[in-house]
């Protein structure tokens, strides 16, 4: 079973599977020590031997993050919006946003070192030079990743 955890406040731990319908495995989304909001899908209080136990499931993808663009409306200028990288392009990567909005985010655009991934996962480990890189970069851009993103130029502006 392919899960992340997630500490939320109060001293209580969230849950996320991973998604059916992704072909990415949490790891590949997620960076350890990652700060990002989620979403409470299911809540549920379970007893046990030694008391009450609650399981929280959320959910970081951002189909249910960006609820708020599922009647139509437009991010506004500035807005941190959740989005998963579709695919890495030669100048930059294109991103799912949900409800069948995709942004792009050109490499110019991205303030602070980045460091792509490779489709397979393996970043040529044997390499220190490469591997440096990698951990000295603010961003770890790959296919599959959950990043938050500001809006530079809302849609309706272009």
């Amino acid at each position: 079973e392919d899960l992340a955890v997630f500490s939320l406040p109060n001293h209580w731990t969230g849950f996320m599977l991973r998604p059916t319908s992704s072909s990415w495995a949490c790891d590949e989304m997620l960076q350890v020590g990652q700060m990002m909001c989620v979403t409470v899908v299911k809540a549920a209080q379970e007893a046990t031997k030694t008391g009450p136990r609650r399981r929280i499931q959320v959910s970081c993808m951002p189909g249910k993050v960006n609820s708020t663009f599922a009647n139509g409306e437009q991010p506004k200028q500035n807005a941190v919006i959740r989005g998963q990288i579709k695919t890495v392009e030669d100048h930059g990567v294109l991103i799912d946003v949900g409800f069948s909005q995709v942004g792009f985010l050109s490499f110019d655009d991205i303030e602070g070192k980045y460091y792509l991934l490779e489709d397979n996962g393996d970043d040529d480990k044997d390499e220190p030079n490469l591997n440096n890189e990698k951990e000295t970069a603010e961003h770890l851009l790959g296919e599959g990743r959950v990043l938050d993103f500001l809006v530079k130029t809302p849609p309706s502006a272009r």
